[in-house]
């Protein structure tokens, strides 16, 4: 007959092999991406297109870039988040050094596939279900505000300059890919916005289909999955039971 000692040195084996959390990295690429045209109509697009936009154009019209990432396909539910970081390639502008902030989007949207002219920065006819500056999809729902809805605070921010990678890390980030794990169904994804005054400052980033599979966008995301109470619960009744058995 085992000696309640060995059996409890036992369980607190097992308990700390069930408890043992497991770090790892993943690197997610974008699902979802489109520009919000500014428009009165709402009737520009540009979901298809291998780019996004965000800033003011030579026009003095608005872009603004939507992103998402489907966070939870690959991190496991109930992972606690550590660090997040996402990179993206700037491939295009005219302007010199603008600040260019991530927001936490708060409504679902679409991308559709409308594709615009050379360029891409002008868009073309929406089609069904996609993002517009007034429409979350087209032609029959609606942003609360037209330009988006989103978190009034920045998840992140960078000064983007000249042609490049730039990449946002921080808290925010953290927080919303967090929240993302935690209710997959409040992932809505950010939206790219830059600083909205300077004419010509618009900067042009790489999508999720760029021809250039290294300048897509990348969400690294260092997360640690965190075992459930149960787990070590179900390891100790076994072993108590085990132990049973051989007196």
């Amino acid at each position: 007959m085992r000696s309640p000692t060995r059996v409890l040195a036992a369980a607190g084996i097992v308990l700390a092999l069930a408890a043992t959390s497991t770090a790892a990295v993943v690197n997610v690429s974008a699902s979802n991406w489109n520009t919000l045209i500014e428009s009165p109509t709402g009737a520009l697009s540009n979901g298809g297109d291998d780019s996004i936009f965000a800033g003011l154009t030579n026009q003095l019209t608005l872009r603004r870039g939507l992103l998402k990432f489907n966070v939870a396909a690959s991190v496991p539910a109930g992972s606690v988040i550590n660090s997040v970081s996402l990179r993206l390639r700037m491939t295009r502008t005219i302007g010199g050094d603008e600040d260019i902030a991530l927001h936490r989007v708060l409504k679902g949207w679409g991308q559709g596939s409308a594709v615009g002219a050379v360029g891409g920065g002008g868009g073309a006819a929406a089609d069904t279900g996609s993002a517009t500056w007034l429409h979350t999809f087209y032609e029959d729902q609606f942003w609360d505000t037209p330009g988006g809805d989103y978190e009034g605070g920045a998840s992140a921010s960078v000064v983007v300059g000249a042609q490049g990678f730039y990449t946002w890390t921080g808290s925010g980030l953290v927080s919303d890919v967090q929240a993302w794990v935690d209710d997959p169904s409040v992932n809505h994804g950010w939206i790219a916005i830059g600083e909205e005054v300077i004419s010509g400052g618009v900067k042009r980033f790489a999508a999720g289909n760029h021809a250039t599979t290294t300048w897509r966008p990348v969400l690294t995301i260092d997360y640690t999955v965190i075992p459930s109470p149960g787990a070590g619960a179900l390891a100790l009744l076994g072993v108590a039971l085990a132990a049973r058995r051989r007196r």
